[in-house]
């Protein structure tokens, strides 16, 4: 969920969930920024060794807005997601 007005960051952190694995660099992190002047939603390169799938999918939505969801599928590449 976007809520537009200002820009915004945040990193999608995943490890096993169970062992210490992550200390031997076992994890990845997607980092996700959002820049209001743009209106643009950028979903960066998966940092890190740890994988869980070739690919996974995000559904982006604004708040406060009618427009449907923008469905994006991932692959560990850089993308930017416009807003509609």
């Amino acid at each position: 969920m976007i809520y537009p007005g200002a820009d915004g960051f945040f990193s999608l952190y995943e490890d096993d969930g169970e062992t210490y694995d992550y200390v031997q660099g076992e994890w990845s992190r997607i980092p996700l920024n959002w820049n209001d002047a743009t209106q643009t939603l950028t979903i960066g390169a998966v940092e890190g060794k740890w994988r869980v799938a070739d690919s996974r999918h995000f559904s982006v939505r604004w708040a406060g807005s009618d427009t449907p969801p923008v469905s994006i599928q991932y692959t560990g590449d850089a993308i930017e997601v416009n807003r509609p």
